[in-house]
């Protein structure tokens, strides 16, 4: 056993797998989900993939398709290395629901629904502010896809839920609710789905397909794309439910602190959605920690479309991107877009993304322009009382940078 806790055969045929490398990961990944792994081949598969993350030179100089069909290929491996989990997972037959009383619209069946329709399954409660400003938008999914959509809101028992509290609540808002509400009394609902999918948090929406499979899983607000081409036939149930599970994982390491490990989860999740905003600063930042320089570089491109609207991660990859040693000096024009950006969003208001402006100015030779955006900053951080390390740091900066405006100015006078 080797000092990663590989024994000597699994080596050698990841070795070899891994020479095979571009023709191994053409297989698809339906034949990778759907296979059962057999004569060591996960572990080799497994090791090969992981082998080629990490440790190749070229890997990051590879195209995008070869990039991203490798990293699926590890995702999946690393998803059939994880202990199963009995329960409820997309791609499941939905559970039939079992429901005390319908408290608005007829009775669902789901059997009956089979092949012509797709439904939400939606749990809320009264009490759950998110949950009843998700209305408005379940009310207009229902109207809107009429022929080809039921909405369904379940809600279960509880201290603050009774039965006459939801008929009450239904009641007062009869116009605004424009899809079915069933009681589920006895919880046996809620249990058949959101404990047998390990979910405890509210809203959270179900959608089957007209196959009568579970499709998706998440906060009502993030289901329009999904559901949509749920919609159109089109949607790709194995690569929503890696996700689901990949998050799973993300979720899992991160709390064990294996950082390693997460990175890994984020890098195959990052592969499958690229522009997800929810993990790109997570993965820029571990790319980071962990000196994968050139990976931290292609995230922060990414960054810089997906993350165009939110201030804070472009002013975070900015600093890093300027201040971190594997990156100082090198990706300075990445580094100024993202921080003109930040400061555009804020309207030159917040001293901190001045501060950043100040800086990658100063790093382009701009440096009249950084001694006065450096001036500002630091005249915000006074107003704002800011801590008295962080106003020595400003003073700092900006005495570097009056210095070296004074100094050209000098040269260009000679």
């Amino acid at each position: 056993m080797d000092a990663f806790g590989r024994q000597p055969s699994d080596v050698a045929q990841a070795g070899k797998v891994s020479q095979f490398a571009p023709q191994f990961f053409r297989l698809s990944r339906i034949d990778l989900l759907h296979s059962e792994p057999q004569n060591g081949g996960l572990t080799a598969t497994r090791l090969a993939a992981d082998q080629i993350l990490q440790e190749s030179p070229d890997f990051e100089k590879t195209s995008l398709m070869n990039r991203h069909t490798l990293i699926v290929t590890l995702a999946i491996s690393l998803l059939w290395a994880a202990p199963a989990v009995a329960g409820l997972k997309l791609g499941d037959p939905a559970p039939e629901l079992s429901i005390t009383n319908w408290v608005k619209g007829s009775p669902v069946e789901l059997a009956k629904l089979r092949d012509q329709k797709v439904v939400i399954v939606e749990f809320w409660a009264t009490w759950c502010g998110p949950c009843i400003r998700s209305i408005p938008q379940l009310s207009n999914l229902q109207q809107k896809h009429a022929d080809e959509l039921v909405v369904i809101g379940v809600t279960k028992s509880g201290r603050n839920n009774s039965l006459s509290k939801v008929e009450n609540f239904v009641e007062a808002r009869n116009k605004e609710i424009a899809y079915t509400i069933a009681f589920d009394g006895d919880g046996v609902t809620f249990r058949n789905y959101m404990t047998a999918m390990r979910r405890s948090g509210i809203p959270t929406s179900f959608i089957v397909d007209r196959s009568g499979k579970l499709a998706w899983v998440g906060h009502p607000a993030r289901m329009h794309r999904p559901l949509a081409a749920i919609l159109k036939g089109g949607f790709d149930s194995d690569l929503a439910n890696i996700r689901l599970l990949l998050r799973q994982r993300i979720q899992k390491t991160r709390s064990a602190k294996k950082v390693e490990d997460e990175w890994r989860a984020l890098t195959a999740l990052h592969a499958i959605s690229p522009k997800d905003k929810s993990i790109l600063l997570r993965k820029f930042r571990l790319d980071n920690q962990l000196e994968k320089w050139n990976s931290a570089v292609d995230t922060a491109r990414v960054i810089l479309d997906a993350g165009k609207d939110n201030a804070g991660m472009l002013n975070t990859v900015a600093w890093e991107l300027l201040t971190l040693p594997g990156h100082k000096g090198k990706q300075v024009p990445i580094a100024l877009e993202a921080a003109v950006r930040a400061n555009d969003l804020t309207k030159n208001k917040r001293w901190a993304y001045l501060d950043t402006l100040a800086l990658a100015r100063f790093e382009s030779d701009s440096l009249e322009e950084a001694v006065t955006l450096q001036r500002r900053a630091l005249d915000l951080a006074n107003l704002a009382q800011a801590d008295a390390k962080l106003l020595a740091d400003f003073e700092d900066r900006l005495k570097t940078f009056e210095s070296a405006a004074a100094g050209a100015q000098e040269n260009s006078k000679q």
